[in-house]
């Protein structure tokens, strides 16, 4: 008898979950995905949703010391009002821990904390747990931020009603992925100061269709523990081929935006082995430690004020940073 209401329950929560993905999401989905859904609203249920407004930024990083201080340089640069920054790093030789170590001295007065990682699933989700934030921000090392921004904007931010994406702008006209032009969503009424757009308003699946990722995206704590605890995932790569598991739930939200992209990707090198990249390949992770052992860094600055389509196949220049 006691397990009644919990079985009715789960049935409703059951059937409720496909009536909302089959009107909402337009997606069709598999049995197995059904279930991911439900064991992620279950979790969300069971969540404590009385966190704050602050936002914690995490930022996975492997073997890319000098792209790593580019972007933390970028970071200090051009973003204000920022709270604690985490960097989850890999790495795999002496040398490449000892160019982190560096990283940690000169980053030392900026809010920035390294935690070398041993397992990469376990810490991200005790990293979330941990947070006093409402927010999470993920960001990967090979980005840096070309414009300014005010972290009390995206503080202001309401994750449950939209995704901000840091990557996206309406200079975000051709996709460096699928190697194709890209046509620009609508635009609404700004929201905090930034574009507003929706994510499943473009038909073909394109850079502005994809409302799950960790280059510079927002989500909510609690929304991201519950998909962290739901899925297997076992680095960035895989993390982010698992959140598309949940895609019918977010995209259905609303997007925000920056007029021009804050943040850029430039894939310059290849350091993950869970998948290939085609447009990857410009430097190998050991010339890039050694032109950091050399004393070099990026000249970062040459990427600001720039739009994406230019920044995002820019190569990079070193100077000396000593």
């Amino acid at each position: 008898m006691a397990e009644a209401p919990g079985n009715d329950v789960r049935m409703n929560l059951t059937t409720i979950i496909r009536k909302y993905l089959k009107t909402r999401g337009k997606v069709v989905c598999s049995e197995k995905q059904y279930d991911t859904m439900e064991k992620f609203i279950m979790s969300l249920l069971a969540a404590d949703v009385t966190a704050g407004c602050d936002v914690s930024s995490i930022l996975f990083s492997k073997d890319r010391a000098l792209q790593l201080h580019a972007f933390l340089g970028s970071y200090v640069d051009n973003v204000s009002n920022r709270g604690t920054m985490h960097v989850l790093f890999k790495a795999s030789t002496k040398r490449h821990e000892q160019s982190y170590d560096e990283l940690k001295v000169m980053f030392s007065g900026e809010n920035v904390i390294f935690h070398a990682e041993t397992d990469f699933r376990s810490q991200l989700v005790g990293l979330c747990e941990d947070s006093p934030a409402g927010k999470i921000m993920f960001y990967v090392d090979d980005m840096i931020f070309t414009h300014q921004l005010d972290y009390d904007a995206v503080r202001l931010v309401d994750s449950s009603r939209y995704i901000l994406s840091l990557t996206r702008g309406k200079d975000l006209t051709y996709s460096l992925v699928y190697q194709k032009p890209l046509s620009l969503p609508a635009f609404y009424d700004k929201v905090h100061g930034f574009e507003c757009f929706r994510w499943d308003e473009t038909e073909e699946f394109s850079d502005w269709s994809f409302p799950l990722g960790v280059s510079g995206y927002l989500f909510g704590r609690q929304e991201t523990l519950a998909m962290l605890k739901t899925i297997e995932f076992r680095a960035p790569n895989s993390l982010e081929a698992g959140l598309q598991n949940f895609l019918p739930f977010f995209r259905g939200r609303y997007g925000l935006c920056t007029d021009w992209a804050v943040c850029t990707c430039v894939p310059a090198n290849l350091v993950q082995s869970e998948w290939s990249n085609l447009h990857l390949g410009t430097f190998t992770v050991d010339e890039l430690l050694s032109v950091w052992e050399q004393g070099n860094m990026i000249d970062r600055r040459e990427f600001y004020g720039k739009p994406m389509d230019v920044t995002q196949t820019q190569r990079y220049t070193f100077i000396d940073r000593r």
